[in-house]
């Protein structure tokens, strides 16, 4: 009798972004194992994969771990995880209404409510009212004093540092 003894194929990967935002541009993840003939991906959200260099978009926010596992033809394996591999992160999505916006006398009190969908806490609320006012918070109420149409615009920024903006025009 012989005794055989193998090397154990090398499980290493890289990936590129490391931070990136739900239902984004999808992440390029990089086999860089050696010896290995079968691959298995998680990509720490429930999906696996066995393609040698994937890419894989993130429906849900939060640092997720990734594994490669590597299978050579003599049966070994070998597995790396790395814990909190990658942060995805959730942007939030600006929108905005608004109460009294069609009146036919100035000055007028338009009274402007977001309505901006995220799961972080939204930080900063930043309004441009179209005739060079701005304002600040979640309800501001703008008196504009001249008539006409005017383009209204919200940028917010949530506490993961992510933002978004919208201009509606002819406010």
């Amino acid at each position: 009798d012989t005794a055989r003894v193998y090397v154990l194929p090398n499980s290493f990967f890289d990936l590129a972004p490391r931070h990136v935002y739900v239902n984004d541009e999808p992440v390029n993840f990089f086999n860089l194992s050696e010896n290995a003939d079968i691959i298995e991906w998680d990509f720490g959200d429930g999906v696996v994969d066995s393609v040698s260099k994937p890419r894989h978009r993130y429906d849900f926010y939060g640092f997720k771990s990734v594994s490669l596992i590597v299978l050579d033809a003599n049966g070994c394996k070998n597995t790396v995880v790395k814990p909190n591999f990658i942060n995805v992160l959730d942007r939030p999505r600006a929108d905005f209404s608004s109460i009294n916006n069609e009146n036919c006398k100035v000055p007028v009190s338009v009274n402007f409510t977001s309505q901006v969908v995220c799961s972080v806490p939204v930080q900063n609320y930043n309004w441009t009212f179209g005739d060079g006012g701005s304002g600040n918070g979640a309800a501001p109420a703008h008196s504009y004093n001249l008539q006409g149409s005017f383009p209204v615009g919200l940028i917010v920024r949530a506490a993961n540092g992510c933002y978004d903006t919208i201009q509606k025009n002819d406010f």
